[in-house]
């Protein structure tokens, strides 16, 4: 299962266990600083693990001739073509994958919690089983990469998350509130399975996007300086542009005026905006790397 998706399930298992275990008053009071304090473990363990990686043999082949960049900074910058080459990543890849899934484990819970006004028990528990069935399939895709190549799967993902998206979102809404109440209201298990199916099948739309992302940035860059322009990608792409997506789609929410029919879809303008840019960019100008020889 896809670590990522491990990390959220344990966030939700706790978030559920504190709220079950506490009352309303207590959790408002204190309870919400114990997932927290729960994750100071987390951080102890991922340090003890990280000090036993070792570096992958190909780096160490490098470092060992000599080859290593003496300032991987300014030559991803400046190596003819890399700058090029990290901005088709943010933009052809990287972003689109993060707002993608940004949006089957956030804005999806948000929406279920705030708009459709369903109890947050129930959203909780819709989230992480969906999530728990999805996370299943980025090995698979990843994989399946291995096999046809990176651009196809990765693409396809991306055009299968511009239409799920705004059908789960509109089916949310229709079949979970459809008279727009504005206080929280239970939904009865054929609904919550739907649902469930719904964040499930965002969920392997990301899972398309995600599992053959790895390998595709590794055999993006050249070894000498693969990690920093990677490391660029990623955190421009996934944090910056995809990691915004929660906060963006809820102020855009707030902050812009339209009919009552659009207004609870409004802020996935945002998302959806990301991800066709990634679908034009990809079909044109991202190349396909599988094969690609990392030395």
């Amino acid at each position: 299962i896809n670590a990522e998706y491990m990390g959220l399930m344990i966030c939700l298992i706790t978030v559920f266990a504190t709220r079950a275990l506490l009352s309303k008053e207590q959790f408002d009071t204190f309870g919400w600083r114990l997932p927290f304090l729960f994750s100071s473990v987390l951080v102890v363990l991922s340090y003890l693990l990280r000090r036993r990686l070792k570096e992958s043999p190909l780096f160490s082949k490098t470092q060992l001739e000599g080859k290593l960049s003496q300032a991987p900074i300014k030559q991803a910058f400046k190596v003819k073509g890399n700058l090029r080459l990290m901005m088709l990543a943010v933009f052809g890849g990287n972003a689109a994958q993060s707002t993608i899934m940004h949006c089957t484990q956030f804005v999806s819970l948000y929406f279920l919690q705030r708009t459709v006004m369903i109890p947050d028990s129930t959203a909780l528990l819709i989230l992480a089983v969906a999530n728990l069935l999805g996370g299943l399939f980025f090995q698979p895709f990843g994989a399946l990469s291995d096999k046809v190549g990176r651009k196809k799967v990765i693409l396809s993902g991306l055009i299968a998350s511009a239409m799920v998206i705004p059908l789960s979102f509109y089916l949310f809404m229709q079949f979970g509130n459809p008279e727009r109440l504005a206080v929280i209201h239970a939904i009865s298990l054929p609904i919550t399975c739907l649902f469930v199916l719904l964040i499930f099948c965002m969920s392997l739309c990301s899972a398309m996007v995600y599992g053959p992302m790895g390998a595709f940035m590794l055999e993006l860059f050249p070894t000498n300086i693969r990690y920093t322009s990677m490391g660029f990608s990623y955190n421009v792409g996934n944090g910056v542009f995809g990691g915004s997506t929660a906060f963006i789609t809820e102020f855009i929410k707030k902050s812009l005026v339209v009919g009552v029919v659009f207004a609870p879809f409004i802020g996935l303008i945002y998302p959806l905006s990301l991800i066709v840019i990634a679908i034009c960019i990809n079909a044109a100008y991202v190349p396909e790397t599988h094969k690609r020889s990392l030395g």
